[in-house]
């Protein structure tokens, strides 16, 4: 499980490194697109397993209404809005607003998410979202919140595992977060 949690840890460093690389984002605004990604990922695993359910209850998927879903504790996606059907998109087509669509429909669909979602994939360039979908789409970040182990907070330099990892290397001194706080011009303490 340590090395899955390496290797996961090694993807999101990627996907931060192209969203330095490619984008206007600062350090602190990194977890946006990336987290937004993953929770689509996470609500169409959840949908398919209550679409298996419906289909154990004898509902077919012709039949099925936002309700059915709603009922078996799940977000209703559109298909548009599963994370499934951005993976099928070609490299060239526009990703930005495919993903924009995405957010929007879950929100249209889900009311109780309005305004919640992340926007702005579409000032993202496409091949840093190539980047990002591939990243999320890895087989090695679980599609399951609950087979994800708890983060951890090391007092160490070593690379800590939590969703923050910037700030936890931030605060114990990482070489690496040291330097791209240089790179902005601003003290180490105050982006803690």
């Amino acid at each position: 499980m340590s090395s899955d949690l390496v290797a996961i840890e090694n993807r999101l460093w990627a996907a931060a490194d192209q969203l330095w690389a490619n984008t206007g984002l600062k350090p602190a605004e990194f977890s946006t697109p990336v987290l937004g990604l993953i929770f689509l990922r996470y609500a169409d695993k959840r949908f398919g397993e209550a679409g298996a359910l419906l289909d154990a209850k004898g509902i077919p998927a012709d039949e099925r209404e936002p309700m059915d879903y709603q009922a078996e504790g799940v977000l209703y996606l559109p298909d548009p809005a599963r994370f499934s059907h951005l993976r099928t998109l070609t490299e060239g087509a526009n990703l930005g607003k495919a993903i924009a669509t995405a957010m929007a429909q879950v929100e249209e669909h889900n009311p109780e998410l309005k305004g919640v979602l992340p926007r702005g994939y579409n000032l993202l360039p496409n091949a840093t979202l190539v980047e990002l979908l591939r990243a999320c789409c890895s087989k090695i970040l679980p599609a399951s919140l609950s087979t994800m182990p708890r983060p951890v907070r090391r007092k160490s330099s070593a690379p800590s595992a939590c969703c923050s990892a910037f700030i936890c290397r931030l605060r114990t001194g990482c070489p690496i977060a040291r330097r791209t706080a240089a790179r902005e011009n601003a003290p180490v303490s105050a982006m803690a």
